[in-house]
């Protein structure tokens, strides 16, 4: 009901305030701000704080409050900056783009695993330069993550499914309309047309006398 929004977004608008540098509080003021972006009430009061004790917050604090000053215009400076400092922890390789940190004097809090960074830097990405080749090398690197088929644990698949939702809403919000050719031995072998997501299993048989040798 929206009453009981409204009491959430006073809650947490009271209880975000103050400057601190104690760690937990900043990381806590960090989620706060977080939330109230999500219920339609911005709380920029700490943004400051925050960036002043950023050598204090785990790297997916970085790119939580990244997200929020991109999403206002008066701090785009500083959201620019923190960008280009997140993106120095970023690596890419043919397979995928990794977002990673080695942190120095605590471990990892349980909501900053490296699969929750990664669907963080992922969001992030989205918001900024959601064109970007990275972009799609990141949420592959995402679904990767997976064990079993399952992400460790139902925060990690939460945050993952989160951010891979966002994706497909806006890098393939356009269904997909093509036909894929597969070639052997020089001539067409099969056609598959691609029209929306449905088609399924598809499998293709070839008799060993018809594959030349080395195909």
């Amino acid at each position: 009901p929206d009453s009981a929004l409204e009491q959430l977004r006073e809650y947490l608008a009271e209880h975000s305030g103050g400057r601190s540098d104690d760690p937990r509080k900043l990381h806590l003021q960090v989620l706060q701000a977080q939330a109230l972006k999500a219920l339609d009430r911005e709380s920029t009061m700490n943004y400051g704080n925050l960036l002043s004790n950023l050598d204090k917050l785990p790297l997916i604090d970085h790119v939580r409050l990244d997200s929020l000053l991109h999403q206002n215009a008066e701090w785009g400076p500083q959201a620019e900056a923190l960008f280009g400092e997140i993106k120095e922890n970023e690596w890419i390789t043919v397979r995928g783009a990794h977002l990673e940190e080695w942190p120095e004097g605590y471990g990892w809090w349980w909501m900053n695993s490296p699969d929750a960074l990664l669907a963080a830097g992922l969001k992030l990405d989205l918001l900024v330069a959601p064109e970007a080749e990275r972009v799609s090398r990141t949420a592959s690197t995402l679904v990767r993550a997976r064990e079993g088929k399952r992400w460790r644990n139902t925060y990690d698949a939460a945050q993952a499914l989160d951010a891979l939702a966002e994706y497909a809403e806006v890098r393939e919000s356009t269904p997909p309309d093509f036909v894929a050719s597969l070639a052997l031995d020089g001539s067409d072998a099969a056609d598959y047309a691609f029209r929306g997501y449905d088609l399924g299993l598809q499998s293709q048989v070839f008799p060993l006398a018809e594959v030349s040798q080395g195909q």
